[in-house]
């Protein structure tokens, strides 16, 4: 049975926190070089959606409102218009985090072809698109509990969710094949999935809770 979007983030949640008692294509080298190369981009561009506010875009990027308004020389912050593409100044906000004791890897070799927030066909990206550079498997970023794997979304492909047993959870979408089954424990780096030959593309999102966080803070 299908189920809508906005419901299944929390079905994950629910299902997760009820464990058993056990723009531009940024290309990624390896994982480690990763880091260095897409970690940190000064300026994310954003285009204003319908409905929107220079307001509201400044709380969801956790800059100040008088920054992006200097950034891209606006009069009138007013007057922004759908469509109008703003620059917005890249800010950390891991500080603000409790954070875990262990580090992410990156779940493959690939380049990130959607960034955390930007535009897509499902609304503003909730985590990050990666390509595979080569055929290779998803591996779990961090060890963990696996709370749910399954395909119960259109469009979404067979999804792979692991519990960190610290708050954070790690997501794992569009894959072709699921090698992992809900209940069992992964380690670091340990394989969970297969991708799409044809369309290779991972998406990857870490969240604090049930809360989408920029994975590229996290990535090692």
């Amino acid at each position: 049975m299908k189920i809508k979007l906005s419901a299944f983030f929390l079905f994950l949640a629910l299902g997760c926190a009820s464990r058993p008692d056990s723009g531009k294509i940024q290309p990624v080298p390896d994982y480690r070089e990763a880091a260095t190369v897409v970690q940190e981009p000064s300026l994310i561009t954003h285009k204003v959606r319908k409905g929107e506010t220079l307001y509201k875009i400044s709380k969801d990027y956790n800059v100040s409102m008088k920054d992006i308004i200097a950034l891209n020389n606006i009069k009138d912050p007013s007057l922004i218009k759908e469509g109008q593409s703003i620059s917005v100044p890249k800010v950390r906000s891991t500080a603000a985090l409790s954070l875990p004791s262990g580090n992410f890897i990156w779940p493959l070799e690939g380049k990130v072809v959607s960034f955390f927030k930007d535009d897509t066909s499902k609304g503003p990206n909730k985590g990050i698109d990666i390509q595979a550079l080569r055929p290779a498997p998803v591996v779990a970023s961090r060890g963990g509990q696996i709370c749910y794997a399954g395909e119960d979304i259109k469009g979404y492909g067979k999804v792979v969710m692991i519990d960190h047993n610290d708050g954070y959870y790690s997501l794992y979408a569009y894959n072709k094949a699921i090698l992992v089954s809900k209940g069992t424990t992964v380690k670091q780096g340990e394989k969970i999935a297969l991708l799409d030959e044809v369309k290779p593309v991972l998406h990857f999102e870490i969240r604090k809770e049930n809360k989408p966080i920029d994975p590229l803070q996290f990535l090692k």
